[in-house]
C-alpha cells in the first residue's frame, strides 16, 4: 500500500508541475499579447478535479482527514474502536456507491468530447471510480486492522511509522 500511496503522491506532484507550467505560460503569453493557449483553462480545471480526488485518496490512506473528534475523545478506548469500525463501514459503503455512480458517469460520457482539448470525457470522469475504489481498498485495510484489534496504520509523509496506540 505504501508504494501505491507514493505513486499517487508523485502523480500529484506531476499534476501541480503541469498546473504551474500551463498557468505561468498563459500569464506570460497574455502579458506580451501573444496568442494564448486556448485549452489552458479547461486543462487546469480537469487536472484540479483529478488532484482533489487523488489527494483525498492519499489522505484516506494516511487516515488524516479532518474530523471533529469531540465524541471520540469522550469515549473509552474500547468504544473508540467500535466507533472507528462503524465509521469505516459507512465510508466503505459510500466509496462503493461513489465508485458505481462514477463508473456509470464515465461510461455514459464516453461519446462526449471536451470542447477545447478534444479528449473523451470518460478520461476526465474516470478519476471518480478510480479514487473511490482506492478509497474502499484503503478503508478495508484499515477495517481489517481494527477488527484484529490493531491500531490502524498511519502513513506519514516521510515514510516513518507513527505511534497510534491509544
Amino acid at each position: 500500500m505504501r508504494h501505491l500511496v507514493r505513486v499517487m503522491e508523485l502523480g500529484l506532484v506531476a499534476i501541480f508541475v503541469i498546473f504551474l507550467t500551463v498557468i505561468v505560460t498563459q500569464v506570460v503569453l497574455r502579458y506580451f499579447r501573444i496568442d494564448v493557449l486556448y485549452f489552458s483553462e479547461e486543462l487546469v480545471r480537469y487536472l484540479l478535479v483529478w488532484s482533489v480526488l487523488i489527494g483525498a485518496t492519499v489522505v484516506t490512506a494516511r487516515n488524516s482527514h479532518v474530523r471533529v473528534d469531540i465524541l471520540e475523545n469522550a469515549l473509552p478506548p474500547g468504544m473508540r474502536r467500535w466507533l472507528d469500525i462503524a465509521s469505516s463501514l459507512v465510508l466503505i459503503a459510500f466509496a462503493v456507491v461513489l465508485a458505481w455512480a462514477g463508473f456509470e458517469l464515465a461510461r455514459r460520457s464516453g461519446n462526449m468530447r471536451a470542447p477545447m482539448l478534444g479528449i473523451s470525457m470518460w478520461i476526465v470522469y474516470s478519476v471518480i471510480p478510480i479514487s473511490a475504489v482506492l478509497d474502499a481498498l484503503f478503508l478495508l485495510a484499515r477495517l481489517g486492522q481494527l477488527l484484529r484489534g490493531q491500531p490502524p496504520e498511519i502513513l506519514p509523509p516521510d515514510g516513518e511509522q507513527i505511534d497510534t496506540s491509544l
